[in-house]
């Protein structure tokens, strides 16, 4: 039976890999070199265990028959008024069976399925291994391949910016805004497209610096001839557009030029003399002279008393008219 099931792996081995090599002559590969024959050598067979029978492990069946007949027995128990306590005791010993059964199940898996996994990833470690140090001698030599390339192509790169920048004059901190992107290093990319793409970032920092001044100057003359700071204006424009900083600014100018064309009321001062018990009007029985003056107070409502009191204290007559 083995030699029939190893014929059987043999066979279908040998048919997946002449598919193989059909399928791998239809594709290049651009990394490794072409070699003319790509057989390691051994193909690997791997054959499943043996479907085995319970049977054939141990005494098997004989427990099981036994386990059979003695649950048969136990089924046939009928409770009444007065077995409780032996059902009790045949309830006890079936759990006892399950939890034993459970427990031989897991020893037997432990002890074959769990080492045949154990053996399995020990051999296939060390084919890892030997791939694992072959795939990294490779990839040292790539690394090598495509640090060398990059540095070739990023000094072509900036001959592209120096040419372009003979006709746009960029200053130094307006060519350090200039990236060479790491998309210009990939293998299907071509210089031409690497080159305007360099040329269209210069467009689009000319067109960005000019549109800034432009803003800037309109913010400058919409200031001026006024109390207004530009330069608070200006750090607006960070999260505002202009003609939304400039439409602030006539604003703010109409606001302030209705204040100014308000005329302020100027309130005189008026100073009565001093209190009465400070006066000095010579010998009692000489009398002072007297004034008549019109006169027009305004005042708060809660002013009103205090003023009456100074009148009333400086024995100044009122009349209201």
């Amino acid at each position: 039976m083995e030699k029939t099931l190893e014929k059987h792996y043999i066979s279908i081995s040998a048919e997946k890999q002449k598919q193989r090599r059909k399928e791998m002559a239809k594709t290049k590969n651009v990394i490794a070199p072409e070699v003319e024959d790509d057989n390691i050598g051994t193909e690997l067979i791997v054959l499943d265990d043996n479907p085995l029978e319970m049977a054939e492990l141990g005494n098997f069946e004989d427990y099981k028959n036994s386990i059979k007949k003695y649950v048969t027995k136990c089924k046939k128990i009928k409770l009444t008024d007065t077995n409780l306590n032996e059902v009790k005791k045949v309830k006890s010993s079936l759990v006892s069976l399950r939890t034993n059964a459970v427990k031989i199940e897991k020893s037997w898996m432990e002890r074959n399925i769990k080492l045949r996994k154990t053996i399995a990833e020990a051999a296939f470690a060390s084919v890892h291994s030997l791939i694992k140090d072959s795939e990294s001698a490779v990839d040292a030599q790539l690394d090598i391949y495509y640090t060398e390339r990059k540095e070739q192509l990023t000094a072509v790169y900036k001959g592209y910016i120096a040419d372009i920048n003979t006709t746009y004059a960029f200053t130094e901190a307006q060519l350090e805004k200039i990236e060479i992107l790491e998309r210009y290093f990939n293998l299907s990319i071509k210089e031409k497209e690497v080159y305007n793409d360099i040329l269209s970032q210069f467009e689009t920092i000319k067109r960005e610096e000019q549109e800034k001044k432009d803003a800037e100057e309109m913010i400058h003359r919409a200031c001026k001839g006024t109390t207004l700071n530009p330069d608070t204006f200006l750090e607006k424009l960070q999260f505002k557009s202009a003609i939304s900083v400039v439409n602030e600014i006539e604003a703010e100018k109409e606001r302030l030029a209705e204040i100014a064309s308000i005329q302020p009321v100027t309130e005189e001062k008026l100073i009565i003399g001093k209190p009465a018990e400070e006066l000095s009007f010579g010998s009692a029985k000489k009398k002072p002279k007297t004034k008549k003056m019109k006169i027009e107070i305004t005042y708060e409502d809660w002013q009103g008393e205090a003023i009456l009191k100074f009148f009333k204290d400086n024995n100044i007559k009122v009349k209201e008219v």
